[in-house]
């Protein structure tokens, strides 16, 4: 019981106001108990008040009871009572179970104001009889196929069920302390747990597990050896009238097991010394491996001569020591003639020339294996060819040219069939060796116009020392057309590391200027092939010519030839390019071609920029023409202050737009943008004049390379969310089954995206690769739980946390709507405002399932059913061994 009492204190008849709890009754099989409550007030004298009274009691945390009274009276007022249930714990127990009450009292009493009356407290149940306690489990009088189980409870039961292995609950169908657990297997290990039920609960109450293993037949250490060694085989009985025959096999390669040897009557300890036959048959048994698998077969017997008790296996491993191959050495040298014709020693190789062969010793294989490859290493690079038998001499090994450019230590590997290795190291003596090559070269004329005619090149040969002497040579000849051929000589210059330098300075004769001729240069030296440099000897072209009505500037030879030197109406003629240091004025028209009469228009150079200004205001006043049937190629419009260009452009080394950049293509003609520099391109709009464009880049409407390491294409701003939209196929949505396909790098490289990519309909690939962390717990548990939603498709709210995901994406990729194609510029300057719900862009959560999480989760599947399958196999061959 618990009592809460409020009292104002002002004298000792002021009112008071108490709450009884006390414990009415308990049910035990519900485990709650019932609660009495009465909330009273004390008035040792008349208090004056007709007020009503607001009142509230809580129990447990609940309110059980609240309303409103009247205190005005004297004696005794039961304000409120009655009764409330409150749950024990699981295991019976309820403590500091929280009690409190309010009374609104509000008034004056002997001229002080007493407040209103409030308490809390605590208080602790009876506790409800629950489980009974299991105070002792174990097991006695264990023997090969029973064991007895013993326990002690504290309270009376009137059942106990056992488990075994973790099987299911088993009924004694007693309660006497004690029973038998029969039907075991001999050396078997077993784990047991009981419950009991409380007779006046009715509730059951588990034990811990205990493990007893049954009385065994004899085991011995693990059959490892390796072949250089005995073994020892110390056995373990249980029982000094154990005797045991002894059966050692080893794992063939041919996939079954072969028995090595046998020793009976051991009763603690057996040795297996191996004769030389034994050994021979597991040398030739197992050639594919230096290890195999053991087993060793012990039979139990009663006595010496007694009656078998079972068998048992005990497994290891046998190792194949000190069965290496061996290699008593190694040569080599080079084979190609011509290079040895020069060099006159097979060990020098030249780099890239030479053809080297390497030839191999005496090579043998041991203890049953057979030879299996060489393997050569050179530089870095190997080299394996496939070999057999057990035993070989002198092995070529081809390795042909050598590009090394400094002696290098070889390694020749002989491996045999269990993967065993002998290698023995040489050096092989490298020559470093480059072919003849130009350094620069041209064919000139006497003063550039003169008849006399030459070669001047600069050649390079490689220097090749052999002890301290240079025994290379460069070979020069040429041609002239299709002339004979004539050698030449050039004359040794400086030398540069591997090479020496080579000028050359020659006369090939005199040679009409007023044309140009087809010069043939060919070098080579000792040990490389004719090498053939095509040059052209150019036309003569005279510094001035003074002709009759004109004067021509670096003119070539044959336009001042008789007849043409009266061509044209220009009184100069310049064939190459003009500089002028200051300025140049003209005060008549430029013309440019022929037929050409432009509006006046002048050059002029401020702050060395070049730029074109016109004196009219004409609505074209610059513009470029082509007379040859293409029209206007560029304008310049000054009014709408506009720059046209209706044919290809080329830009070179990058190009500033601040405003936009429109190009109305044609067939065969891209937009073709070739980014060298870092550029902004700030609009685009590239528009084809016919859809039959297909397959060639060259075919493309907009062509965008870039040579740097990067290009990007920024849309929209910080405002709202914008989309870049690629169509591939018909604008028309009736058209829709004719769209063709986007490719992204077709030719390779990565195609990578910062953010999560949806896609609408089905996604293939070669391959994908994810990222995903690997899953941790229980994935068969966790698979089981995944079912199906009404409509057939998966529930992902069945999916592990693992593997679900939840994404955000515009409202119109999940209905399949098109979003409509708006141009947000010409909306803009027209101030219009464009809402996400007009675009369909409205954000949306859809619930996903991530596939690269579920592989991380089927694969620990998998992985939990292999070993399952591999323990229930091991099983199935321990039943059948015993069989």
């Amino acid at each position: 019981m618990a009592t809460l009492t409020w009292n104002p204190g002002i004298n000792s008849y002021s009112p008071y106001v108490k709450l009884y709890v006390t414990q009415k009754s308990q049910s035990i099989s519900g485990n709650y108990t019932i609660l009495e409550y009465s909330l009273k007030l004390y008035r040792p004298r008349q208090v004056y008040s007709s007020a009503s009274k607001s009142y509230n009691i809580k129990i447990n945390g609940t309110t059980v009871k609240s309303g409103s009274t009247t205190i005005g009276g004297s004696g005794t007022k039961t304000i409120a009572s009655g009764t409330t249930k409150v749950y024990h714990n699981s295991n019976g127990t309820k403590k500091n179970v929280a009690i409190s009450f309010y009374q609104e009292v509000s008034i004056t009493w002997s001229g002080v104001a007493t407040g209103n009356a409030s308490k809390s407290g605590t208080m602790d149940l009876t506790t409800i009889p629950r489980y009974a306690k299991i105070t002792s489990l174990y097991a006695n009088n264990i023997r090969g196929t029973q064991f007895k189980i013993n326990y002690a409870t504290d309270k009376t039961i009137d059942n106990v069920d056992y488990s075994l292995n973790g099987g299911s609950w088993q009924d004694t169908h007693n309660s006497s302390n004690y029973f038998y657990i029969t039907g075991l297997k001999p050396g078997t290990r077993y784990t047991v747990k009981i419950r009991v039920r409380s007779k006046d609960s009715g509730l059951w109450t588990t034990s811990g597990t205990i493990t007893i293993t049954t009385v065994g037949l004899s085991t011995s250490n693990e059959p490892d050896f390796d072949t250089d060694g005995n073994l020892t085989i110390n056995i373990s009985r249980k029982s000094t009238s154990m005797y045991h025959d002894l059966y050692l096999y080893f794992w063939h390669d041919e996939q079954r097991w072969e028995e090595i040897a046998r020793i009976s009557n051991v009763t603690t300890k057996g040795i297996f010394n191996f004769t030389s036959t034994q050994l021979n048959e597991i040398y030739n048994g197992r050639v594919q491996s230096n290890k195999s698998n053991t087993r060793l077969k012990i039979v139990s017997k009663w006595g010496s001569n007694g009656t078998v008790q079972g068998t048992t296996y005990e497994y290891g491993e046998l190792t194949i020591v000190n069965a290496n191959p061996s290699i008593d050495g190694v040569t080599y040298k080079d084979t190609d003639t011509n290079v040895q014709a020069i060099l006159n020693n097979d060990q020098l190789i030249l780099r890239n020339k030479s053809y080297l062969e390497v030839t191999a010793g005496t090579a043998s294989s041991q203890k049953g294996a057979t030879l299996k490859s060489y393997k050569l290493s050179i530089g870095g690079n190997e080299y394996s060819i496939a070999t057999s038998g057990t035993s070989e001499t002198g092995k070529k090994i081809y390795w042909g040219p050598l590009d090394q450019s400094s002696n290098q230590t070889a390694v020749l590997t002989v491996i045999d069939s269990r993967g065993n290795k002998a290698s023995r190291s040489f050096t092989i003596q490298v020559i470093n060796y480059y072919e003849p090559e130009p350094v620069n070269y041209s064919a000139d004329r006497l003063n550039n116009y003169e008849e006399s005619s030459y070669i001047n090149a600069e050649l390079r040969r490689s220097v090749v020392n052999i002890n301290g002497n240079d025994i290379n040579e460069l070979y020069i000849r040429y041609s002239v057309e299709s002339g004979s051929t004539t050698s030449a000589t050039g004359n040794n210059s400086h030398k540069n590391g591997i090479w020496q330098h080579v000028d050359l300075n020659e006369f090939i004769g005199d040679h009409p200027n007023d044309k140009s001729f087809s010069v043939y240069l060919e070098i080579k030296d000792k040990f490389s092939n004719w090498l053939t440099i095509t040059m052209e000897l150019p036309e003569g072209i005279a510094l001035l010519s003074f002709l009759k009505d004109k004067i021509k500037v670096g003119v070539p030879f044959e336009n001042l030839a008789i007849g043409k030197s009266h061509e044209g109406n220009y009184e100069l003629e310049v064939g190459g390019n003009i500089e002028a240091s200051k300025n140049m004025v003209v005060r008549e028209h430029i013309y440019i071609g022929d037929n050409i009469n432009p509006s006046k228009i002048y050059f002029r150079f401020p702050d060395g920029n070049i730029g074109f200004e016109s004196t009219q205001n004409y609505d074209n006043c610059v513009q470029m023409y082509d007379w040859g049937g293409n029209g206007v190629i560029w304008k310049y419009q000054k009014n709408t202050n506009r720059f046209y260009i209706t044919k290809n452009l080329t830009v070179s080394y990058g190009c500033d737009l601040q405003d936009r950049l429109n190009i109305n293509g044609y067939i065969g003609s891209p937009v073709h943008i070739n980014r060298t520099t870092n550029r902004t391109l700030d609009l685009i709009n590239a528009t084809p004049s016919s859809n039959d464009v297909w397959n060639s880049k060259y075919n493309s409407n907009l062509l965008i390379e870039n040579y740097n390491n990067a290009l990007s294409f920024i849309v929209g701003g910080t405002s709202n969310d914008r989309i870049a939209m690629i169509q591939v196929g018909h604008s028309a949505e009736h058209y829709a089954q004719h769209l063709g396909e986007l490719r992204l790098n077709p030719l390779g490289g990565r195609v990578k995206c910062g953010d999560d990519v949806y896609v609408t309909g089905n996604m293939s690939a070669q391959s994908i690769t994810d990222r995903t962390p690997f899953f941790i717990g229980d994935a068969l548990s966790e698979i089981v739980n995944i079912k199906s939603d009404q409509k057939g498709s998966l529930d992902h709210n069945t999916l592990p946390d693992f593997v679900r995901k939840r994404i955000k994406i515009k409202k119109s990729e999940v209905t399949g709507e098109i979003a409509p194609r708006i141009n947000f510029t010409r909306f803009e300057e027209l101030g219009i405002k464009i809402s996400e719900e007009d675009l369909g862009n409205e954000v949306v959560e859809e619930e996903a399932r991530d596939i690269g999480g579920m592989i991380s989760l089927l694969t620990v599947a998998i992985q939990q059913l292999n070993n399952i399958t591999k323990q229930q196999q091991k099983e199935i061959n321990r039943l059948m061994e015993v069989i």
